[in-house]
């Protein structure tokens, strides 16, 4: 299936989540593709906003949804991830490091969010 360069550009970014740490999504040509622990997903399109994988030999779903410029995630496997402007600075070798680390970042940057809308 083909999905319309348009929505695709809405896709791209980097994404944080508790779960899958941290992953960041690309176009290559009319095509989606996920970096995730140092491996390249080519991601097939289901739907607008449904895309297959193979991750580590497995088959993996990746469902986006945009809500608004801050409201973007990318859900994996039934696990949201949450846009973030976090670049990745650790070697691709370094994946599960950078997991580790991605998912401190993530409960730090909540944690701030959460104190700071307290009443």
């Amino acid at each position: 299936m083909q999905v319309d360069p348009e929505i695709l550009k809405n896709f791209e970014g980097n994404y944080l989540g508790v779960t899958n740490g941290y992953v960041s999504v690309t176009r290559e040509a009319n095509s989606l593709v996920m970096e995730w622990d140092g491996e390249k997903v080519l991601l097939e399109a289901v739907r607008n906003d449904l895309f297959v994988g193979q991750y580590n030999r497995r088959k993996i779903s990746v469902g986006f949804r945009v809500l608004d410029s801050d409201g973007r995630y990318a859900i994996i496997n039934g696990s949201p991830c949450k846009i973030t402007e976090i670049e990745r600075t650790a070697p691709a070798e370094n994946g599960r490091i950078m997991k580790v680390s991605s998912i401190l970042v993530f409960l730090l940057q909540n944690l701030c969010f959460t104190l700071a809308n307290m009443d």
